[in-house]
């Protein structure tokens, strides 16, 4: 059995929630194969927000201070939520694993 391999080709405005591709499938000479017909949806993930939080600065002196490290701690625990509503969304469109 040969591998298959499968080209992209856009040619559709997306649409919510699918984004609609054509795909061709050709053997490994490159030439076109059928292999089934129909449409096939590949669901998008929901949209994700940006970071908000300020840009860090560097420390003024040799420690930060209370207000530098809490800016710090801020635009982490904001990038951590961003980043993990990214993985579900990734995982409830299926475009990502579970586990």
């Amino acid at each position: 059995m040969s591998t298959v391999y499968a080209t992209l080709a856009s040619g559709k405005k997306p649409e919510a929630p699918y984004t609609p591709v054509s795909v061709q499938f050709v053997d490994d000479s490159g030439n076109p194969i059928t292999v089934n017909t129909g449409t096939v949806s590949i669901p998008k993930a929901a949209v994700t927000a940006t970071v908000q939080a300020a840009d860090a600065n560097t420390a003024a002196g040799a420690a930060p201070t209370a207000a530098e490290f809490n800016a710090v701690v801020a635009a982490l625990n904001e990038t951590k939520k961003q980043l993990n509503a990214l993985i579900g969304s990734l995982r409830a469109c299926g475009l990502a694993a579970s586990k």
